[in-house]
Protein backbone atom coordinates (compact mmCIF):
# COMPACT_ATOMS: atom_id res chain seq x y z
CA UNK A 1 0.00 0.00 0.00
CA UNK A 2 1.37 3.42 -0.95
CA UNK A 3 2.12 5.60 2.06
CA UNK A 4 0.55 9.04 2.46
CA UNK A 5 4.07 10.45 2.63
CA UNK A 6 4.99 9.31 -0.89
CA UNK A 7 1.50 9.93 -2.32
CA UNK A 8 0.92 13.44 -1.04
CA UNK A 9 4.33 14.80 -0.08
CA UNK A 10 8.06 14.25 -0.30
CA UNK A 11 9.68 11.19 1.21
CA UNK A 12 11.66 12.03 4.32
CA UNK A 13 14.90 10.72 2.84
CA UNK A 14 14.80 13.69 0.45
CA UNK A 15 14.37 16.13 3.35
CA UNK A 16 16.46 15.04 6.34
CA UNK A 17 17.38 11.54 5.21
CA UNK A 18 20.35 9.97 3.46
CA UNK A 19 19.51 10.91 -0.13
CA UNK A 20 22.31 12.64 -2.04
CA UNK A 21 22.55 16.42 -2.14
CA UNK A 22 21.52 16.40 -5.79
CA UNK A 23 18.49 14.18 -5.15
CA UNK A 24 17.37 16.49 -2.34
CA UNK A 25 17.82 19.51 -4.60
CA UNK A 26 15.87 17.80 -7.38
CA UNK A 27 13.04 16.94 -4.98
CA UNK A 28 12.91 20.60 -3.97
CA UNK A 29 12.94 21.68 -7.62
CA UNK A 30 9.89 19.49 -8.30
CA UNK A 31 8.12 21.15 -5.36
CA UNK A 32 8.88 24.78 -6.24
CA UNK A 33 6.23 25.22 -9.00
CA UNK A 34 3.56 24.36 -6.42
CA UNK A 35 4.69 27.25 -4.21
CA UNK A 36 3.52 30.20 -6.31
CA UNK A 37 2.05 32.69 -3.84
CA UNK A 38 4.29 31.42 -1.04
CA UNK A 39 7.36 33.50 -0.08
CA UNK A 40 9.53 30.41 -0.54
CA UNK A 41 8.88 30.59 -4.29
CA UNK A 42 10.13 34.16 -4.50
CA UNK A 43 13.04 33.66 -2.10
CA UNK A 44 14.27 30.67 -4.08
CA UNK A 45 14.39 32.58 -7.35
CA UNK A 46 15.76 35.79 -5.84
CA UNK A 47 18.65 33.86 -4.31
CA UNK A 48 19.39 32.03 -7.56
CA UNK A 49 19.40 35.31 -9.46
CA UNK A 50 21.30 37.48 -7.01
CA UNK A 51 23.92 35.11 -5.65
CA UNK A 52 24.40 32.26 -8.10
CA UNK A 53 25.45 33.78 -11.38
CA UNK A 54 22.21 35.41 -12.40
CA UNK A 55 20.03 32.33 -12.82
CA UNK A 56 16.95 33.69 -14.59
CA UNK A 57 14.93 30.59 -15.46
CA UNK A 58 12.32 29.27 -13.02
CA UNK A 59 13.43 26.28 -10.98
CA UNK A 60 11.51 23.09 -11.74
CA UNK A 61 12.27 19.45 -12.49
CA UNK A 62 13.15 20.27 -16.12
CA UNK A 63 15.57 23.11 -15.36
CA UNK A 64 17.03 21.58 -12.19
CA UNK A 65 19.96 19.68 -13.80
CA UNK A 66 21.31 22.73 -15.65
CA UNK A 67 20.80 25.05 -12.67
CA UNK A 68 22.56 22.54 -10.40
CA UNK A 69 25.59 22.52 -12.70
CA UNK A 70 25.70 26.30 -13.05
CA UNK A 71 25.38 26.99 -9.34
CA UNK A 72 27.98 24.40 -8.32
CA UNK A 73 30.41 25.74 -10.89
CA UNK A 74 30.06 29.14 -9.26
CA UNK A 75 30.48 27.73 -5.75
CA UNK A 76 33.56 25.71 -6.72
CA UNK A 77 35.26 28.60 -8.51
CA UNK A 78 36.88 29.81 -5.30
CA UNK A 79 35.54 33.30 -5.94
CA UNK A 80 32.39 32.92 -3.85
CA UNK A 81 32.43 31.94 -0.18
CA UNK A 82 30.31 32.46 2.92
CA UNK A 83 31.72 35.92 3.57
CA UNK A 84 30.97 36.91 -0.01
CA UNK A 85 27.32 35.99 0.54
CA UNK A 86 27.19 38.10 3.69
CA UNK A 87 28.82 41.16 2.10
CA UNK A 88 26.75 40.81 -1.08
CA UNK A 89 23.60 40.83 1.07
CA UNK A 90 24.57 44.17 2.59
CA UNK A 91 24.76 42.72 6.09
CA UNK A 92 26.33 45.09 8.62
CA UNK A 93 25.77 43.18 11.88
CA UNK A 94 25.26 39.49 12.68
CA UNK A 95 24.13 38.54 16.19
CA UNK A 96 24.73 34.93 17.13
CA UNK A 97 22.88 33.13 19.93
CA UNK A 98 25.24 32.19 22.74
CA UNK A 99 25.04 30.56 26.14
CA UNK A 100 26.58 32.48 29.07
CA UNK A 101 29.13 29.67 29.46
CA UNK A 102 30.39 30.05 25.87
CA UNK A 103 33.97 31.26 25.45
CA UNK A 104 33.14 33.55 22.48
CA UNK A 105 36.65 32.87 21.19
CA UNK A 106 35.59 33.03 17.55
CA UNK A 107 33.88 36.38 18.07
CA UNK A 108 37.24 37.68 19.23
CA UNK A 109 39.01 36.23 16.20
CA UNK A 110 36.50 37.74 13.79
CA UNK A 111 36.74 41.10 15.55
CA UNK A 112 40.51 41.04 15.09
CA UNK A 113 40.20 40.18 11.40
CA UNK A 114 40.62 43.49 9.56
CA UNK A 115 39.66 41.90 6.23
CA UNK A 116 36.04 41.41 7.35
CA UNK A 117 34.13 44.56 8.24
CA UNK A 118 30.82 42.95 9.22
CA UNK A 119 30.28 42.98 12.99
CA UNK A 120 29.63 39.52 14.45
CA UNK A 121 28.32 40.01 17.98
CA UNK A 122 27.11 37.60 20.67
CA UNK A 123 23.57 37.46 22.06
CA UNK A 124 23.27 36.51 25.72
CA UNK A 125 20.84 33.59 26.02
CA UNK A 126 20.69 32.11 29.53
CA UNK A 127 17.80 29.68 28.97
CA UNK A 128 19.61 26.79 30.65
CA UNK A 129 20.06 28.90 33.76
CA UNK A 130 16.31 29.35 34.09
CA UNK A 131 15.26 25.72 33.71
CA UNK A 132 15.81 24.77 37.33
CA UNK A 133 13.76 21.57 37.01
CA UNK A 134 15.26 20.39 33.76
CA UNK A 135 17.78 17.55 33.61
CA UNK A 136 21.29 18.91 33.28
CA UNK A 137 20.63 22.14 35.20
CA UNK A 138 23.31 21.51 37.81
CA UNK A 139 25.81 20.45 35.14
CA UNK A 140 25.20 23.81 33.50
CA UNK A 141 25.68 25.61 36.83
CA UNK A 142 29.06 23.88 37.15
CA UNK A 143 30.04 25.13 33.68
CA UNK A 144 28.89 28.64 34.59
CA UNK A 145 31.08 28.55 37.69
CA UNK A 146 34.07 27.54 35.57
CA UNK A 147 33.40 30.22 32.94
CA UNK A 148 32.91 33.02 35.48
CA UNK A 149 35.53 31.92 37.99
CA UNK A 150 32.93 32.19 40.74
CA UNK A 151 32.11 29.36 43.15
CA UNK A 152 28.35 28.91 42.94
CA UNK A 153 27.18 27.65 46.31
CA UNK A 154 24.27 30.05 46.76
CA UNK A 155 21.68 31.92 44.73
CA UNK A 156 23.54 35.18 45.27
CA UNK A 157 26.63 33.56 43.77
CA UNK A 158 24.57 32.36 40.79
CA UNK A 159 23.36 35.91 40.12
CA UNK A 160 26.90 37.19 40.50
CA UNK A 161 28.13 34.64 37.94
CA UNK A 162 25.35 35.52 35.48
CA UNK A 163 26.19 39.21 35.86
CA UNK A 164 29.86 38.44 35.35
CA UNK A 165 29.08 36.83 32.01
CA UNK A 166 26.88 39.75 30.95
CA UNK A 167 29.89 42.00 31.50
CA UNK A 168 32.05 39.61 29.48
CA UNK A 169 29.58 39.55 26.58
CA UNK A 170 29.43 43.34 26.74
CA UNK A 171 33.21 43.59 26.43
CA UNK A 172 33.09 41.45 23.28
CA UNK A 173 30.45 43.76 21.80
CA UNK A 174 27.22 42.03 22.80
CA UNK A 175 24.24 44.36 23.15
CA UNK A 176 21.37 41.87 22.88
CA UNK A 177 19.91 39.25 25.20
CA UNK A 178 17.62 36.50 23.99
CA UNK A 179 15.18 34.45 26.06
CA UNK A 180 12.95 31.58 24.92
CA UNK A 181 9.99 31.10 27.26
CA UNK A 182 7.46 28.29 26.91
CA UNK A 183 4.91 30.63 28.46
CA UNK A 184 4.84 34.01 30.14
CA UNK A 185 4.70 33.65 33.89
CA UNK A 186 5.24 35.83 36.93
CA UNK A 187 5.17 34.84 40.57
CA UNK A 188 6.10 37.40 43.21
CA UNK A 189 8.97 36.32 45.45
CA UNK A 190 11.74 37.74 47.61
CA UNK A 191 15.39 36.98 46.99
CA UNK A 192 15.46 35.05 50.27
CA UNK A 193 12.66 32.76 49.05
CA UNK A 194 14.36 32.15 45.72
CA UNK A 195 17.66 31.51 47.49
CA UNK A 196 16.03 28.65 49.40
CA UNK A 197 14.55 27.27 46.18
CA UNK A 198 17.96 27.31 44.53
CA UNK A 199 19.53 25.50 47.48
CA UNK A 200 16.90 22.76 47.08
CA UNK A 201 17.96 22.31 43.46
CA UNK A 202 21.61 22.48 44.48
CA UNK A 203 20.95 19.58 46.85
CA UNK A 204 19.29 17.55 44.12
CA UNK A 205 15.74 18.10 45.36
CA UNK A 206 12.79 18.64 43.03
CA UNK A 207 11.22 22.09 43.22
CA UNK A 208 7.48 22.63 42.83
CA UNK A 209 5.88 24.39 39.87
CA UNK A 210 5.15 27.43 42.03
CA UNK A 211 8.76 27.50 43.22
CA UNK A 212 9.96 27.18 39.64
CA UNK A 213 7.83 30.18 38.65
CA UNK A 214 9.25 32.21 41.53
CA UNK A 215 12.80 31.28 40.57
CA UNK A 216 12.27 32.16 36.91
CA UNK A 217 10.43 35.40 37.68
CA UNK A 218 13.05 36.73 40.07
CA UNK A 219 15.97 35.64 37.89
CA UNK A 220 14.51 37.16 34.72
CA UNK A 221 13.76 40.40 36.56
CA UNK A 222 17.35 40.49 37.80
CA UNK A 223 18.72 39.89 34.31
CA UNK A 224 16.49 42.59 32.85
CA UNK A 225 17.64 45.08 35.46
CA UNK A 226 21.28 44.17 34.96
CA UNK A 227 20.97 44.63 31.21
CA UNK A 228 19.17 47.97 31.44
CA UNK A 229 21.86 49.34 33.75
CA UNK A 230 24.28 49.11 30.84
CA UNK A 231 24.12 52.60 29.37
CA UNK A 232 24.49 51.24 25.83
CA UNK A 233 22.55 47.96 26.11
CA UNK A 234 21.87 45.13 25.98
CA UNK A 235 18.40 44.97 24.54
CA UNK A 236 16.20 42.26 26.03
CA UNK A 237 14.48 40.12 23.41
CA UNK A 238 12.01 37.57 24.72
CA UNK A 239 11.03 34.92 22.19
CA UNK A 240 7.53 33.53 22.66
CA UNK A 241 5.92 30.76 20.61
CA UNK A 242 3.95 33.25 18.50
CA UNK A 243 5.55 36.63 19.02
CA UNK A 244 8.68 38.58 19.82
CA UNK A 245 8.58 41.15 22.60
CA UNK A 246 11.45 43.64 22.77
CA UNK A 247 12.20 45.46 26.04
CA UNK A 248 14.39 48.44 26.82
CA UNK A 249 16.50 48.41 23.69
CA UNK A 250 19.46 50.75 24.10
CA UNK A 251 21.80 49.80 21.28
CA UNK A 252 24.74 52.08 20.64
Amino acid sequence: MESNESKWGVEEKYVTGDASDYDKFFAWAKTVPQLIGNPLYHWTHLELKRYFGGVEEPLNENTAPAIWEKVNKRLNSGEWNVRDFIVKSGVEVICTTDDPVDSLEYHGKIKADTDFNVKVLPSYRPDKGLEINREGFMDWVTKLAEASGIKIDSYHALLEALANRIDFFHEIGGRVSDHALDNMMYEEATEAEVAEIFIKALNGEKVSLEEEKKYKSFTLTFLGGKNIMKKDGPCNIILMPTEIIIHECLIS
